[in-house]
């Protein structure tokens, strides 16, 4: 709870509240304590928070509240990330999955150029499997790749265990879509509007029909730290590929986790979010736990609320890997040093892997 929010004054407030027992009462407190636009843009927020809540999409969302893509994306992150507030009310539950992480994961990667990294994933796939048109994006996060995928002419189904970050994903669809204020009333993109986002464990893959091609980026597998789970996603994978279809993949490799994230400190300071990642490698010398510390900005106030996460990732050596995949039915045919066609060398940090079905 914001601290600087808790004084008398705001409790003489609320204690006021409490006391009206009607609608007509609520009408004559609010209309003398607010003006009309003050009580209009509380009751705008609510309403887009049910709205939020029953998974409306945004264009539909701005059609029938007038809210702006900033006060959507406000009311999301205060659902997800904040004191459940509005969860008291109306009852909803909170889905504990990467909950602080998505809100601020743009932020703390924004180093990354996704048309680049969706370029390379394209020469990758078009390399072993010319004209390859139906690709899965598995475990999309945010859907920055999904949407760049298709904007190079895949037909590309997301799919994620978060909730949160897929109504991340979500919004940024409706944005390419209909731009930051939903001033195009046609879709600019084809690719884009076919799109479709689900929320699936990696390891519960189901699909409504076959791939041309899958992806798994930025070290996603790592996060899965059971190797019977890691067989599952592979056997699920392959399971949905055509003959011929390509799933390519990167993972951190154990020089990284060894040498580089170890037992480190990183800090991210971006202007929204302070992040201290602190990191310790565990005795098996594979897994990294990772904790997580967020300090958010609040403008309104100039406070900061702070929020934690915990996780942890586990590298898998290159045997482990090629086992993952010759007992999902898959073979290897290739294996290349981040983003580029190079060879693995004994420091390379990320590697890409080829399975072809």
């Amino acid at each position: 709870m914001n601290s600087k929010l808790k004084e008398l004054n705001v409790e003489f407030l609320f204690q006021a509240i409490l006391k009206l027992e009607t609608i007509e009462e609520c009408y004559k407190f609010f209309e003398d304590l607010c003006t009309v636009p003050e009580l209009r843009a509380l009751s705008q927020r609510f309403l887009v928070a049910k709205m939020l809540d029953d998974h409306i999409v945004y264009s539909d969302i701005v059609a029938k509240t007038g809210a702006s893509t900033a006060t959507i994306s406000r009311v999301n992150r205060s659902l997800n990330y904040g004191n459940d507030g509005y969860r008291i009310l109306r009852g909803w539950k909170r889905t504990m999955s990467y909950n602080t992480f998505a809100g601020f994961y743009d932020e703390l990667t924004d180093d990354i150029s996704y048309p680049r990294r969706a370029a390379y994933f394209d020469r990758v796939i078009q390399k072993f499997h010319p004209g390859a048109s139906i690709l899965l994006d598995l475990a999309c996060g945010t859907g920055s790749l999904s949407i760049e995928l298709a904007r190079l002419g895949y037909d590309v189904v997301g799919t994620d265990a978060s909730q949160q970050m897929l109504s991340e994903a979500m919004l940024k669809k409706e944005i390419a879509l209909y731009g930051e204020n939903f001033e195009r009333e046609e879709p600019s993109d084809p690719g884009i509007a076919k799109l479709l986002f689900l929320c699936q464990p990696m390891q519960e893959l189901d699909m409504y029909g076959t791939l041309d091609a899958a992806v798994c980026a930025l070290d996603s597998l790592n996060h899965v730290t059971d190797p019977q789970v890691v067989q599952r996603i592979f056997d699920r994978v392959s399971l949905f590929l055509n003959p011929g279809a390509v799933f390519v993949f990167d993972v951190n490799s154990v020089y990284k986790h060894r040498e580089v994230l170890g037992n480190n400190v990183f800090v991210f300071d971006r202007e929204d979010v302070y992040c201290v990642w602190q990191n310790s490698l565990q005795p098996d010398g594979v897994q990294v736990q990772m904790d997580l510390d967020f300090f958010a900005y609040h403008e309104d106030d100039d406070t900061y609320t702070r929020t934690s996460e915990s996780f942890c990732e586990r590298a898998y050596t290159d045997g482990e890997i090629r086992q993952f995949i010759e007992k999902s039915g898959l073979k290897l045919v290739a294996a290349y040093a981040a983003d580029s066609f190079d060879p693995v060398e004994e420091k390379t940090q990320r590697i890409v892997y080829v399975a072809q079905k």
